[in-house]
This record gives C-alpha cells, sequence and structure tokens, in this order.
C-alpha cells in the first residue's frame, strides 16, 4: 500500500508546531484522500504517517528561495516534497491558519504527488498549450476545512480530472468556483508551455499565466525553488 509521511524538521521556535497539530494534519490529509481525492481520481488513497518510512512531505524552516514548498521526483522516480514555514509565518499565516498555511501546502504537495508522480506530465488544452498537470496550482487560494484530532485543519482545494479535457467534459470541474476546463480561479496559476511550428528546442516556450495573484507570488512562482521555476530554468537554457 503506497504510503505519505509527513515530517517535522523544523529547527527555530517560531516555526515549531505545537503538540499534536502535525498529527491532526495527518490524520485530517486521510481524511481528504480518502472520502474527497481518491474517489474523484480513481486512485487507491494511500496512508498517511508522522515520521514513518512513506514517501515523504519534509517540512523545514525555510528556503534560500523563500518559497512555500516544492514536489518532485528522486532516484527511481519515486516523488518526494518540501514545505517551509517561514513564507507562511512571514505573511501572517501559521500551521494551522491562513489561506497560506503550512497545512495546506502539506496538503497542496500532497495531492500534486499523487496525481503526477513522476512529476512532468502535461495535458493538450485545444488551443496549442499544454498545461502542468498540477491539480492544486490552478485553485492555489481556496482550501477547506477538516476536523480531526479536535481542530479545523486547512487543506488545499483541488480539479477533477474533467478539467483537463477541452473536449466538451461536463463539470463539475473543481469543488467550487471554476466553470470550465484550463481556467484559473483568483489567486491561482499555471504554468504552460506553447506549442509551436518553430523547433520544439525554442527557449521561453514555457511561461506561468495567473490570474489576480500579487507582484510577489508571482515572482515568487517564476524564481523561487518549486517545479514552476525549474520548468522555466530548464526551457530557457533550451533543455
Amino acid at each position: 500500500m503506497r504510503e505519505i509521511t509527513i515530517l517535522d524538521r523544523t529547527r527555530t521556535q517560531r516555526y515549531a508546531p505545537a503538540k499534536g497539530v502535525v498529527a491532526a494534519i495527518a490524520a485530517a490529509l486521510q481524511v481528504q484522500l480518502e472520502r474527497d481525492f481518491a474517489p474523484v481520481w480513481g486512485i487507491e488513497p494511500p496512508a498517511v504517517t508522522v515520521e514513518g518510512r512513506g514517501e515523504p512531505i519534509y517540512v523545514f524552516d525555510s528556503d534560500a528561495s523563500g518559497d512555500y514548498g516544492a514536489t518532485t521526483a528522486g532516484r527511481g522516480g519515486r516523488p518526494y516534497a518540501h514545505v517551509y514555514a517561514k513564507p507562511s509565518f512571514d505573511h501572517g499565516c501559521s500551521w494551522l491558519t491562513g489561506t497560506d498555511s503550512i497545512a495546506s501546502s502539506i496538503s497542496h504537495e500532497a495531492l500534486e504527488m499523487l496525481a503526477d508522480p513522476s512529476v512532468n506530465t502535461y495535458h493538450f488544452n485545444g488551443a496549442r498549450l499544454m498545461w502542468g498537470h498540477d491539480v492544486c496550482d490552478p485553485v492555489q487560494e481556496i482550501v477547506y476545512g477538516i476536523r480531526a484530532v479536535g481542530r479545523i485543519v486547512p487543506v488545499s482545494d483541488f480539479v477533477r480530472p474533467e478539467y483537463f479535457n477541452p473536449y466538451g467534459a461536463a463539470g463539475p470541474y473543481v469543488r467550487k468556483e471554476l466553470r470550465a476546463p484550463f481556467t484559473i480561479a483568483r489567486g491561482g496559476y499555471a504554468t504552460v508551455e506553447r506549442s509551436r511550428t518553430s523547433h520544439p528546442r525554442e527557449r521561453n516556450r514555457i511561461d506561468v499565466t495567473f490570474r489576480q495573484v500579487p507582484e510577489w507570488r508571482r515572482q515568487l512562482k517564476r524564481t523561487g525553488g518549486g517545479r514552476t521555476a525549474w520548468r522555466l530554468l530548464l526551457a530557457n537554457l533550451g533543455a
């Protein structure tokens, strides 16, 4: 059985979780996966553990890039994720409070690890664009709460499979707000690769499209440590 493990590696007292918080996040994520995500995406829900041996989501104090977190694939294609506490605290959030809470970042990375384990899938939108298979990015600012272990834990919203079908697939495309495939909610974004008639290794073919996202977050997505920034870097190097 697949397993996801949350590993708290924070070292600064300011970012340390209160007792029981990580366990509550793991319990809420388990509910989200079993009740909301896995049935929609047709996958077997993994077990969520704390300090276990599953596909890891590490929580660190901070990263030089200033990003909230990122998912990537390691040796053998096994996905893992990093989440950083400092950006959440710097923007008035915490482990369990705010749109950019650490809990919602953990949920965001967990869902994208499950939806795209190779961290390299794209979808054709029917209009000369390939959209990255990032199930939480288009609804980045939308969260909802799940009660677990006596706490309300904010988790990330996500798009449904119909969202990536440009040929008239009926909705719903997300829990709320989006009314058409390949659209973006307020505060969301998407990585897109443009189809061109010129050489396929052309630079600048990958871009990020936003909807009502503040400039600081736009720059973070373009230059931070997440896979969006890495996709842009590799494309601009002609990779």
